[in-house]
């Protein structure tokens, strides 16, 4: 729980990670946008499911992330926080689709999407945690 004390929002130190996390995940959702248009229905078609498991996935950590970057944690409703935590369960279930659609497609990627994954999530949670007391 030490961890989790100096893990503040206010901390400019954090609140700097989280911009920057949040405009790599739009940068990240620009590029994805731009494969799945390129993508062929008829020759690419498992390529495009997996791209748009993971635009989805993207998609809901920028909101997730949009928040903290924007929001006072401490004045959100519990209401609100509780959505948040749900749209983090959902991501969770969307991310082990998207790998098991990569261990088909691509299983190289598999370790290091996992890595990914876990560390934006983990971080998300321990905004969400951090701010829920």
């Amino acid at each position: 729980m030490e961890l989790i004390k100096d893990f503040s929002i206010h901390n400019p130190y954090v609140k700097k990670n989280i911009s920057k996390t949040y405009s790599a995940l739009l940068d990240e959702m620009d590029n994805l946008e731009l494969i799945k248009n390129k993508c062929d229905y008829d020759s690419e078609f498992p390529k495009l499911v997996t791209t748009t498991t993971r635009v989805k996935i993207i998609r809901d950590l920028i909101l997730l992330f949009k928040c903290f970057k924007t929001e006072d944690l401490d004045k959100i409703s519990q209401d609100e926080k509780d959505k948040m935590l749900e749209v983090l369960k959902n991501c969770r279930k969307r991310v082990r689709l998207h790998l098991f659609q990569l261990k088909i497609l691509n299983p190289y990627e598999v370790p290091s999407n996992i890595t990914y994954f876990n560390m934006i999530i983990k971080i998300a949670l321990t905004l969400l945690i951090k701010n829920n007391n």
